[in-house]
């Protein structure tokens, strides 16, 4: 439903600033640049399309999973040549 994606906004905001593609781009740069074994980040969409939106990971390497459970879930990505998950 989206409804925490423009809450916080400020109204000078640009609407292209506001679409999925801009922020996909913010997250890409950050998560990447981090260059780490493992990335979590918090409040992922039950309803995205993970795998796509998240193809960038995937692309680099890693593997990753979306927490099954709640509206507002978790995702971990993490490298599997490096980590392992139990």
């Amino acid at each position: 439903d989206g409804w925490w994606l423009y809450k916080t906004y400020l109204p000078s905001t640009p609407d292209s600033a506001r679409t999925w593609a801009s922020r996909q781009a913010l997250l890409q740069d950050a998560m990447l640049e981090a260059d780490a074994d493992v990335v979590c980040i918090q409040e992922a969409s039950g309803k995205s399309e993970f795998r796509k939106d998240f193809e960038f990971m995937f692309e680099r390497g890693y593997d990753g999973e979306i927490a099954a459970k709640g509206r507002m879930r978790c995702a971990t990505f993490w490298r599997p040549d490096v980590v392992q998950p139990v």
